[in-house]
């Protein structure tokens, strides 16, 4: 039996496919409709036609986006499992209309030990949020935890529960800490400076880049070979 490798992949065109690789597919960033959604759509049929792609990992890091193009990758991505293996993996984060994508590759069933795993992490994050709370907030764990239970909390209640100080905005925040400077409540936003050609570079660097990175894929997914 053929051991299926992994294929680097640059940007979201594969070049020539090799039959024992498993091809890499990208899903990053928002979701949006138009041109790029569009492409990538034409990609995952591109796969699923090619007599070269064994099978597909789909990597997904994205918080999801336009309802209409996550509904359009579900189906093409649907498509796709229906000839031949997907899987999806999602790191980051895989939301709202990535997680729809995600839900076209096979499904499995978690192992016990999986799932122990899995809830142990949880459990420690969980532990160490309390932990933090009752530290900065100056109460105790047990009251930390009663109300860590995932509620959303207004202003209002929540300074009623101890977890502020009090309800403003950003005005007073700068008042109270210039204050306690022994300054006057006068302000300045920061921010890291950037290198001279960085800032010069601007948006016109931006959308030059972007020019040259649609060219690179158009080229390179020509070279996709059916």
């Amino acid at each position: 039996m053929s051991v299926l490798r992994s294929l680097p992949v640059v940007g979201p065109y594969l070049g020539r496919v090799r039959p024992d690789r498993v091809a890499i597919l990208r899903l990053y960033g928002p979701i949006g409709g138009g041109a790029r959604s569009a492409d990538w759509i034409e990609l995952v049929r591109r796969l699923r036609e090619s007599k070269r792609v064994p099978a597909v990992a789909l990597d997904v890091d994205s918080p999801g986006g336009s309802a209409t193009a996550s509904d359009d990758m579900f189906i093409a991505l649907e498509r796709l499992a229906a000839r031949k293996p997907l899987v999806a993996a999602i790191r980051g984060v895989g939301a709202s209309g990535s997680y729809l994508a995600a839900l076209a590759a096979p499904w499995r069933e978690d192992t016990d030990e999986e799932r122990d795993k899995e809830q142990a992490i949880v459990d420690a994050f969980y532990d160490a949020f309390v932990e933090r709370v009752a530290t900065g907030r100056h109460i105790t764990t047990e009251r930390a935890r009663e109300l860590a239970t995932g509620e959303v909390w207004l202003g209002r209640d929540a300074l009623g529960l101890g977890l502020i100080d009090e309800v403003g905005d950003l005005e007073r925040a700068v008042e109270i800490a210039a204050e306690r400077a022994g300054i006057p409540a006068k302000s300045a936003p920061v921010r890291i400076r950037r290198p001279l050609f960085a800032r010069l570079a601007g948006s016109f660097g931006t959308s030059v880049a972007a020019s040259v990175a649609d060219e690179l894929e158009m080229r390179l997914g020509s070279r996709l070979r059916t």
